[in-house]
């Protein structure tokens, strides 16, 4: 151990001098608030930034510098065997001087951060563990992260020093097995890109990189331990240790990585999205023990078990699968390239539905899709342009550019023939307010026509029978307040006033068409129900929640509506979930379920067309408050659970 330490103190007298030129620099942010183009900003932040620009420099380039001399330059100088003679392991040899070189990078990072640390307003802060996760702030990770990255420097440095000293044969197999690492470690990790799932990636490639820093410092002790003062030698056993650690490392990462990809939704433990139709068949994402936020995508037909896997759910909040109104088709969204999403569909009809490719690939601009009532045609919107394609076979009916300032939210098809499309614009002198246009695209005369257009500050807030948003409930502006009205003959003019508009929690146009209000409020919540032609009938009282949204409708005067509320204190509050089956005749909660709320209307969850038909299967599916998905039977008040799978 002496003999170690005197090494490392003989090693950092050597280059002292680094230390003088950390002392100079650390000057720099002092200094730099004295600036004339500086400006109004804070001293302490100038201060700070200038540190960190200076942090993001020095360091790594004065690594760069100890990484090709501290071994490579006495090797190639042949001063290598004073250390050799004296009565030092070939182990100490090396990790003295790559001890001493550490601890000169920590040092220099330490002397250009100390001055600019003492006189900030909460030197505390630099070196508070809480403020890890603070993507904004400096703290102790930051220098961190600039240690490791200028040590990784350090022995990528040497490493290529030594290679290129050597001139050996050696270099072939270098770049061979170089190839092999980075492609295997692609392999294994692109098809967890950020879109995907970053924290497998990240994680996945965290691995990797310690394993090449451990067969770097590993290889350089072995090549001093047995190459010695041979540079040839040396160069042979850093690389062979070097690449028997990265390759095991490498066929490690492709077996997790493959394991990752091969759950099946027995594995899923909470859902974390849904996709609802009229049928049996649901879509369904979800969490999976040990994948972190790998979410493999599945449709599940929750009468019989079936499931096809289609693909993970990327990380972006979009309507990836959607059910024809019959529900004999998905069709969904996978990710190919940030500019590049093929749509896939399946015949839901059949023993065993396979993805097929609809011979459609949408580009990064693609806000959403509809599928035809039928499921044989699907139309996109992109842009400003709507396109309908038949799915089998694939072929492209027709594309319409909507000319204008408008911005196109949301398409549906009214039958196979008949494409919807809800627009906005923000005419000049309105203060911001949205103006709202409902086209059509005939597929018969291939034409756009522009049906209606109204003011409202909010899209349509009603869904009918099948789950869409027609234009016969609105929320409109009348004398500086919003109200709810009812539209006629689909050309924006109100034909009657409900008056005016609580805080939104749900529309619904019922089987028979009445329409159920669902009042949001701050003391209490209810249900009003209208007549068609939009007089009150009745007022219903809701249990006791801070929170409610509408669910389906189950039956004859039956709904099902969702409530929560917060229980404890801030920040430890939980939420509490609960499912109230409400008499529309009688006015009174009939049953409850604590603990559950049904999934339609809930965040997360896309509805198709029919989803929300009287007694369909997703007006049953109920979620737990940790995600577990359930079917609920309206006889027996009982819960199927469906995800997780019960073994």
């Amino acid at each position: 151990m002496r003999a170690f330490i005197a090494l490392v103190l003989r090693e950092i007298n050597e280059r002292k001098a680094l230390l003088a030129a950390a002392a100079v620099a650390s000057v720099l942010p002092l200094l730099a608030p004295l600036l004339p183009s500086t400006g109004s900003n804070p001293a302490a932040d100038i201060r700070e930034a200038v540190m960190w620009v200076v942090l993001g420099g020095l360091p790594p380039l004065f690594a760069l510098l100890l990484g090709v001399g501290f071994i490579g330059r006495d090797l190639a100088e042949g001063r290598m065997g004073f250390y050799y003679a004296q009565p030092l392991s070939g182990s100490t040899i090396w990790f003295g001087k790559l001890t001493a070189v550490v601890v000169l990078i920590w040092a220099v990072e330490l002397i250009v951060m100390l001055p600019t640390v003492l006189l900030a307003p909460d030197p505390g802060r630099f070196f508070a563990a809480p403020e890890v996760f603070d993507r904004f702030t400096p703290n102790w990770f930051a220098p961190l992260v600039f240690w490791i990255a200028s040590v990784a420097v350090v022995l990528l440095a040497h490493a290529v020093g030594v290679v290129w000293r050597a001139r050996s044969a050696w270099l072939v197999v270098d770049l061979f097995a170089f190839l092999t690492v980075v492609g295997a470690g692609w392999i294994a990790l692109s098809p967890f890109l950020p879109i995907v799932a970053p924290e497998v990636g990240v994680t996945g490639l965290g691995i990797l990189t310690a394993a090449g820093l451990a067969g770097l410092i590993a290889g350089g002790a072995v090549q001093v331990s047995q190459g010695r003062v041979d540079l040839r030698r040396c160069h042979r056993t850093l690389s062979t240790t070097l690449w028997t650690v990265l390759g095991a490392c490498s066929i490690a990462v492709l077996g997790w990585s493959v394991w990752i990809r091969s759950g099946t939704i027995e594995d899923i433990r909470s859902f974390n999205r849904l996709a609802v139709g009229s049928g049996n068949w649901i879509g369904v994402d979800g969490v999976s023990d040990g994948r972190m936020d790998y979410l493999p995508r599945f449709l599940l037909n929750v009468n019989d078990g079936r499931s096809l896997f289609i693909g993970p759910a990327v990380d972006w909040n979009w309507n990836e699968v959607q059910f024809s109104a019959d529900g004999t088709r998905a069709v969904w969204t996978e990710f190919s390239a940030i500019d590049q999403w093929p749509m896939m569909y399946a015949d839901l009809g059949v023993s065993d539905p396979q993805p097929a490719f609809t011979g459609v690939v949408l580009g990064a601009d693609r806000d959403e899709f509809s599928v035809s009532p039928d499921g044989s045609r699907i139309a996109v919107l992109e842009h400003n342009t709507v396109a309908v394609y038949q799915i089998d076979p694939p072929e492209q009916l027709m594309a319409a550019h909507i000319e204008g300032e408008f911005t196109p939210i949301d398409l549906r098809f009214d039958d196979a023939n008949s494409v919807r499309v809800l627009a906005s614009s923000t005419p000049e002198g309105r203060g911001g307010d949205l103006h709202w246009h409902l086209f059509f695209v005939e597929l018969e005369t291939r034409q756009l026509i522009e049906s209606a257009e109204f003011d409202s500050p909010l899209r349509w807030g009603s869904r009918s029978l099948d789950g869409r948003f027609p234009d016969r409930l609105a929320r409109i502006d009348v004398d500086g307040e919003e109200h709810l009205v009812i539209l006629g003959n689909g050309n924006g003019e109100v034909a009657v006033d409900l008056g005016r508009a609580p805080r939104w929690s749900g529309l619904r146009t019922m089987a028979d068409g009445r329409i159920a209000v669902f009042q949001d409020r701050d003391d209490d919540h209810c249900i009003d129900v209208f007549t068609p032609d939009g007089s009150l009938i009745h007022r219903i009282e809701l249990p006791a929640a801070e929170e409610i949204y509408d669910g389906a409708e189950v039956g004859p005067d039956q709904f099902l509506v969702g409530l929560w509320s917060w229980e404890g204190e801030f920040p430890n509050r939980t939420r509490h979930l609960m499912t109230g089956l409400i008499n529309l005749k009688t006015g009174k909660t009939e049953r409850t379920l604590s603990g559950h709320a049904p999934v339609l209307g809930y965040w997360g969850v896309w509805s198709s067309p029919g989803s929300w038909e009287v007694g369909s299967v997703a007006g049953r599916l109920i979620q737990s408050e940790d995600r577990v998905l359930s079917l609920w039977d309206p006889e027996t008040n009982e819960l199927e659970q469906l995800i997780p799978v019960l073994q």
